[in-house]
């Protein structure tokens, strides 16, 4: 149960974020904005992927549902799941151990309708920060795309 509430938490919280107009959803005006925001690598039994992770804050992270390995209808917890993290443009790097999945109660697999889960890491955390996620692109002054890549998943080397 604690697990659907999160995701629902998550989806109201994006909906209330575009519907107010102006949340904590902030425009990327300048390399110094973009500079703050974290990024990422999801990692499986030590090989990477390329599944992106929207980082929510230093504990949890979206991805695509579809990236996970399954049992059944349930995620194989043996599989061993990394979130490796980026500061942007400083080079440090910091990994975890994914501690729990949470995947959208209506994932299809076939179609891949819903396809998105939360992945919680880094328990415990001394030091806290979060994203700000930009949702209105007609506000961003330019467009970045990234990729991030780890040219060593060993050493964790970007």
């Amino acid at each position: 149960m604690a697990r659907i509430w999160i995701i629902v938490n998550a989806v109201w919280l994006l909906f209330l974020a575009v519907a107010s107009g102006n949340p904590r959803l902030l425009p990327r005006q300048s390399l110094q904005d973009l500079a703050k925001v974290k990024g990422g690598i999801f990692v499986k039994n030590g090989n990477q992927t390329t599944c992106g992770l929207g980082f929510i804050d230093n504990k949890a992270a979206f991805v695509s549902a579809d990236c996970l390995d399954y049992d059944g209808q349930t995620v194989k917890m043996s599989t061993n799941y990394e979130v490796y993290v980026d500061s942007a443009f400083t080079g440090s790097s910091e990994h975890y151990s994914v501690t729990n999945v949470t995947v959208h109660p209506s994932y299809n697999p076939q179609t891949r309708a819903n396809n998105i889960a939360i992945l919680e890491f880094n328990d415990n955390a001394n030091v806290s920060w979060y994203n700000f996620n930009a949702i209105a692109p007609s506000k961003w002054s330019t467009l970045v795309y990234v990729q991030r890549y780890l040219t060593d998943v060993s050493t964790a080397t970007w």
